[in-house]
C-alpha cells in the first residue's frame, strides 16, 4: 500500500459500514430539495470538507475551481452526487439544527456497535464526557446564546463551548456519540450561566434517548464526582469511573483517611516500562476500599500509583497517582478483585483519549476545529461541527485499518498529516480509478488493528 491508496481505504469505510449514509442524510430534512441538489448531496459536501482536511470553505471552493479532477472525483466517491459551491451548502445549513444532523451520527455509531467493531469493558462501553471550546467572539452572537467571560479590564469575550460524549477504546478510537452546546438561551440576562454540570443532564438525556439499552460505563473528570451525577447514572443503570481530586467530597475523603490498613486491599503488579529498546518491569501499587458511602450512594475507592511507560537511560522511573470512585462490582475472589482493580485504573486513564485523540486532533491535526466555517450564526456552525465528528469517525476507522497501520509501521517517519496532504493532492490532480471504486462496493471488507 502506498500513501495514495489512503483515499481508497476511506472509500471502503464509507461503503462497508455506512452504505446507508446518503439515505440517512436525506432523512434529516424530510426529503426536501435545495435548488438542484439533494439534501444528501450538500450534507456530504460539508462532510467532505473534513474528510479531506480542508482548512476552510474558501480553500475547498478554490480547489474545486482550479483542480483538474476535484469535482469529478467527488462525484466518483459519492456516487450520483455533483459538486455545489460551498456558499450554497452554507445556505442550506442555516435551516438545519444540530439535532437533525446528529441523527446521522447516532445511526453510524449504532451500526458500529451492532457489528461488534467496538471493544467493550466487562460488557459495557466506555464513554468519556468533557467540554471543549470551539470558537470565541468579541461581540455577542446573533443568536444571543453564548457564554460570556469578562476580563479584569472589562472586556467581554463570548465563548462557543460544546460538551462531548465520546466512545473510547483501548486501541485509540475516540468516537463522538453525542454533542451538547453550553448555552444561555434559557437564562435571563446571564444571571447564572450554563455550565458543564447543567450540560451533563441534557447530554445524559440525549444518550439515554438515542441508546436506551446500551450498557454504559462513564469515564468522568473530577468535576463530575458529585451526588447529582451519581443520581443520573444510577437512574439510567450506568456505571462510572470518576476521578476523585484531593480536597473534593470532604466527608468521603475523611472516611478514606480513617480507614485502617487492615480494611484496605493493597497489592502490587508488575508493569513493562520501555527503556530505550529494552523493556524493564516496575511494580505498580494499588489500594482499594470497598463500600464507602457518599450520601445515598455506595462507591468503591481505588488508588493506583503507576510508572510512566517510558524512561530514559539513568533516569528514575516517574510514578503517577490516580484515584477513582466507581460503582462497578469488584467481584468476590481476591484474584478477581485484583484483576478488576487493575482494569479499572487502566480504563480510568483512558479518559485522556477524549483530549488527545479527540479534541487535540480536531484542533491541531487537520480538522481546524477553531475555524469559523460559518459566520452567520453559532447554530449553523454547530452543523459543521457535527459533520466534523462524522468525518473524524470515518477517518479514525481508516487510520486503524490494517493496511494503513502496516504502512505506518514500515515507514516510521511517515506522518498522518503527510498522508492527508497526499490525499488532497490526489483528489485534486489525479482521476480516481472507477474500477477500484467499483470493486470497493462489492469487496470492501475492513479489518481494524
Amino acid at each position: 500500500m502506498t500513501a495514495d491508496d489512503l483515499i481508497y481505504q476511506q472509500h471502503k469505510v464509507l461503503t462497508q459500514w455506512f452504505s446507508e449514509l446518503p439515505a440517512w442524510m436525506e432523512e434529516v430534512a424530510d426529503h426536501r430539495k435545495f435548488y438542484t441538489y439533494s439534501m444528501a448531496n450538500l450534507l456530504s459536501q460539508g462532510m467532505f470538507l473534513f474528510l479531506s482536511g480542508e482548512a476552510s470553505r474558501n480553500a475547498a471552493n478554490n480547489r474545486a475551481e482550479h483542480g483538474l479532477f476535484y469535482k469529478s472525483n467527488f462525484s466518483r466517491l459519492f456516487e450520483g452526487m455533483s459538486w455545489a459551491h460551498l456558499d450554497t451548502v452554507d445556505d442550506l445549513f442555516r435551516g438545519l439544527s444540530l439535532e437533525t444532523v446528529e441523527e446521522v451520527k447516532t445511526k453510524m455509531i449504532r451500526e458500529l456497535i451492532e457489528k461488534k467493531r467496538i471493544t467493550s469493558f466487562y460488557g459495557r462501553y466506555l464513554i468519556a464526557i468533557d467540554a471543549t471550546g470551539v470558537t470565541t467572539y468579541d461581540e455577542v452572537d446573533r443568536d444571543g446564546e453564548l457564554l460570556c467571560r469578562e476580563s479584569k479590564s472589562g472586556k467581554k469575550t463570548y465563548l462557543n463551548i460544546l460538551l462531548e460524549a465520546k466512545l473510547i477504546t483501548p486501541e485509540g478510537l475516540s468516537l463522538s456519540i453525542a454533542s451538547e452546546p453550553l448555552s444561555n438561551a434559557e437564562i435571563e440576562a446571564y444571571l447564572k450561566q450554563d455550565c458543564e454540570l447543567k450540560g451533563f443532564k441534557r447530554i445524559a438525556k440525549k444518550m439515554k434517548k438515542n441508546f436506551p439499552r446500551l450498557p454504559i460505563c462513564l469515564l468522568l473528570d473530577g468535576i463530575y464526582a458529585n451526588n447529582t451525577v451519581f443520581d443520573t447514572c444510577e437512574a439510567n443503570d450506568w456505571k462510572y469511573i470518576a476521578t476523585l481530586k484531593d480536597g473534593c467530597l470532604g466527608l468521603l475523603q475523611q472516611a478514606v483517611t480513617d480507614t485502617t490498613g487492615t480494611d484496605r486491599l493493597c497489592f502490587e503488579s508488575p508493569v513493562a516500562v520501555k527503556q530505550g529498546r529494552d523493556l524493564i518491569y516496575v511494580n505498580s501499587h494499588y489500594q482499594c476500599i470497598e463500600g464507602l458511602h457518599h450520601k445515598a450512594h455506595t462507591v468503591n475507592w481505588i488508588e493506583g500509583v503507576c510508572p510512566h511507560p517510558r524512561k530514559k537511560e539513568g533516569e528514575e522511573v516517574e510514578r503517577r497517582r490516580f484515584v477513582y470512585l466507581t460503582n462497578l462490582s469488584l467481584g468476590k475472589e481476591l484474584s478477581e478483585k485484583q484483576s478488576v482493580i487493575i482494569k479499572i485504573v487502566e480504563a480510568g486513564r483512558l479518559r485522556w483519549k477524549i483530549e488527545n485523540e479527540g479534541f487535540n486532533t480536531q484542533k491541531n491535526n487537520g480538522y481546524h476545529l477553531h475555524h469559523k466555517f460559518s459566520r452567520y450564526s453559532v447554530t449553523t456552525l454547530h452543523v459543521y461541527y457535527i459533520l466534523m465528528q462524522i468525518a473524524h469517525i470515518i477517518n479514525q476507522l481508516v487510520q486503524h485499518s490494517r493496511p494503513v497501520v502496516a504502512l505506518l509501521k514500515r515507514h516510521p517517519k511517515l506522518t498522518l498529516r503527510y498522508l492527508w496532504d497526499k490525499l488532497r493532492h490526489l483528489v485534486e490532480n489525479c482521476q480516481l480509478s472507477y474500477d477500484r471504486l467499483s470493486r470497493n462496493r462489492t469487496h470492501c471488507q475492513i479489518r481494524l488493528e
